[in-house]
């Protein structure tokens, strides 16, 4: 089976791996000149993203977070750290070449510094490239936000990213902020990431510019002076996934099929599961003519595993568009009061964040007082 991947991200460099260790003809299309470059991401990671990608820990973790600490400017901050390491900081670009490196050694071929696309008025699907086409037999779309914006154009599917690198070392080392200030940006949080002793990356996405003027004036109001050395800029996707996960002979995996938390924009869990399961659901194809069959097996299973997850977040975001900071101010003194947090961080999975139903019980919620607490254990758990 020769297999054409657009886009050399994780998912991609994954997907590549998984099917080239199954004696596939993988070549992998990278339009940037170097594997990992630009980096757009965050970067904290649950330790089972680390475990689904297969990585070496020690090449790639640069920071271990124990603890969170949730506030409004100027209202409710809660806060609590955990003896245990909740979440892991990486070095991205690290990561996404340790990826590449086992992706070359099973036997796959990258070719980068080139514009590829999928040219999906042909049936089979062919890959265009400037210097003529390229016929794989499955054609694999790993492109990310881009790809997934030509699939859905539509107004609020992503928003606009922006992340500074400050450097600060008074910020708590291991332990991560969230900042909501409806003020500054009604659409997302903030956040605040140590990265290492010296630097710390702020972020947030906005639907509307001026983006990076914004992020600027949180900054400010956080850190004060502190020097920028490093932005970043991209899409954060938060409609969540779209279907269908293929076309034809044609498969979308990872950002470019949406496969994202619509509370954080965060979706590499969600990508490398998607790799896997892809590249299991190829490989068990007899022939050419399974490989329909195959893809559908591949959508079913990520579906089963993440399907209510992602539901439930997206319905978590409607309602926080629809909060103030008043109401988000009540929340965050009811999770003071009742020493919620606690049990979200020692119990609570970063890559499901409906785990909030599951610590906190529900009569608990529907007791609290609050409208906005109710409305959400009544609209999203039904």
């Amino acid at each position: 089976m020769r297999v054409g991947i657009l886009g050399g991200g994780p998912a991609g460099l994954l997907t590549g791996a998984r099917l080239a260790s199954g004696d596939a003809d993988v070549t992998v299309f990278e339009e940037h000149r170097e594997i990992g470059v630009p980096n757009h991401c965050t970067s904290v990671i649950s330790r089972e993203t680390l475990a689904e990608a297969g990585v070496d820990p020690e090449r790639t973790v640069v920071s271990r977070l124990r603890g969170v600490q949730l506030g409004i400017p100027g209202g409710a901050v809660v806060r609590y750290k955990s003896d245990e390491v909740r979440a892991l900081v990486i070095d991205r670009p690290s990561f996404d070449k340790e990826l590449a490196l086992s992706f070359l050694k099973g036997g796959g071929e990258i070719e980068l510094g080139g514009r590829v696309e999928i040219e999906f008025n042909q049936r089979p699907h062919v890959l265009k490239a400037s210097d003529g086409k390229i016929e794989p037999d499955v054609l694999i779309d790993c492109g990310g936000a881009k790809s997934f914006l030509r699939r859905k154009p539509k107004a609020g599917s992503a928003l606009s990213g922006v992340q500074f690198d400050v450097l600060d070392t008074d910020m708590e080392r291991d332990v991560a902020e969230i900042w909501v200030d409806k003020r500054r940006n009604p659409d997302f949080f903030l956040w605040c990431v140590p990265v290492n002793s010296e630097v710390v990356r702020i972020g947030s996405a906005w639907r509307a510019s001026p983006a990076e003027e914004m992020l600027m004036k949180f900054t400010m109001w956080r850190f004060g002076s502190a020097q920028v050395v490093s932005k970043y800029f991209g899409p954060l996707i938060v409609s969540g996934y779209l279907l269908p996960f293929f076309d034809g002979n044609a498969a979308f995996v990872g950002d470019s099929a949406g496969q994202t938390k619509p509370t954080t924009g965060g979706g590499l869990r969600y990508g490398l599961m998607a790799a896997n399961l892809a590249a299991e659901a190829l490989l068990e194809a007899s022939s050419l003519i399974d490989v329909k069959h195959a893809l559908s097996d591949y959508q079913r299973n990520w579906l089963g595993t993440w399907k209510r997850e992602v539901d439930w977040q997206r319905s978590a975001r409607r309602l926080f568009r629809l909060m103030g900071n008043d109401e988000l101010n009540q929340v965050l003194n009811w999770i003071k009061e009742e020493v919620i947090l606690p049990d979200l961080v020692e119990g609570g999975k970063l890559d499901h964040h409906a785990s909030l139903l599951r610590i906190t019980s529900k009569k608990a919620l529907l007791k609290s007082g609050l409208s906005v607490v109710r409305s959400l254990i009544l609209g999203l758990s039904s």
